[in-house]
């Protein structure tokens, strides 16, 4: 599913990272499962720096890891993610997945409404 979401899904699919490696063909593919059995979490390869203009003619700094490192972030995230996400306080909003601003608006409206109408 990793392989899947970083390789055919995601929106940077098509963006090599340093090692100018993108696995488009299922063959690729099949060759980037047998590279992430070999894999060493603790060994993360250099990401490419690239720099993207701001609108007030600076530029910030982008790093983009290599395929192999975002099928491991994205493999230790689907392992991590629904134990934590049971362990979060039912009112927290932030930066988690199926949740947003309007959710947290949603939720202190009722809140702060109810506070008037029975309070």
């Amino acid at each position: 599913m990793a392989i899947r979401g970083v390789t055919q899904e995601n929106k940077g699919k098509n963006t090599p990272g340093i090692d100018g490696k993108s696995y488009r063909t299922n063959k690729e593919r099949i060759t980037l499962i047998k590279e992430m059995r070999q894999y060493d979490l603790w060994r993360v390869r250099p990401a490419k720096r690239i720099y993207i203009p701001k609108k007030d003619g600076k530029t910030r700094p982008l790093g983009i890891p290599t395929m192999v490192d975002r099928v491991a972030q994205s493999i230790v995230k689907s392992a991590l993610e629904p134990s934590w996400e049971a362990r979060f306080e039912a009112n927290s909003y932030g930066f988690r997945p199926g949740r947003s601003t309007q959710d947290a608006m949603v939720h202190c409206w009722i809140y702060l409404n109810r506070r008037i109408h029975h309070g």
